[in-house]
């Protein structure tokens, strides 16, 4: 998770996006405390964490995506950094996207068929529209894919809803999410 996904503090929506307009604020680090405790579970096991990330969008990087979400050309330094709480280390494996799917121009689909992946657990910095394209990409590659709410913020509560068959790797993870 980056700084532009959440801000470099915690604060409501409407603050944090004074600082990233990409920001959703308080709910964000509510995820990342989360992601956490979802990331000391996967190191303790020695499993593998993989960090999608959004790369800098540079002038050239201007689209059809950045028409959509002009925003997303405006974002400063300091918001490609990773929230220092969830930051990768030296292991974790690095995969910059300029796309909301972390499959999409990227290298992970050949990262989780070397390793012989049999899943691919998803928590996403902001799930609109992160998560669903690829918990989407990862079925398309036959690979169950549970998208960890709890490890979710989101902009709004109206953006999307998990399905009943989507459930959180721990209850209590989703229990603490705040509503």
């Amino acid at each position: 998770m980056q700084y532009r996904t959440v801000g470099t503090t915690p604060k409501p929506f409407w603050e944090a996006i004074k600082e990233f307009p990409t920001a959703c604020g308080d709910v964000g680090w509510a995820a990342v405390h989360n992601i956490v405790q979802l990331l000391g579970h996967f190191r303790e096991r020695g499993w593998p964490v993989l960090y999608p990330y959004v790369s800098p969008k540079q002038s050239f990087d201007h689209g059809r995506l950045s028409d959509k979400v002009p925003a997303i050309m405006t974002v400063a330094a300091k918001g490609y950094e990773f929230v220092a709480e969830v930051a990768p280390r030296e292991k974790d494996i690095l995969l910059p996207k300029k796309h909301p799917s972390a499959f999409f121009g990227t290298p992970l689909a050949t990262y989780l068929i070397e390793a012989g992946a049999d899943t691919l657990v998803v928590g996403a910095g902001e799930v609109a529209p992160a998560a669903p394209p690829a918990a989407a990409s990862a079925a398309a590659w036959s690979t169950p894919s549970p998208i960890t709410s709890a490890c979710w913020c989101l902009k709004t509560p109206f953006m999307i809803a998990p399905r009943p068959r989507m459930r959180s790797i721990s209850s209590t993870w989703h229990r603490n999410m705040p509503t």
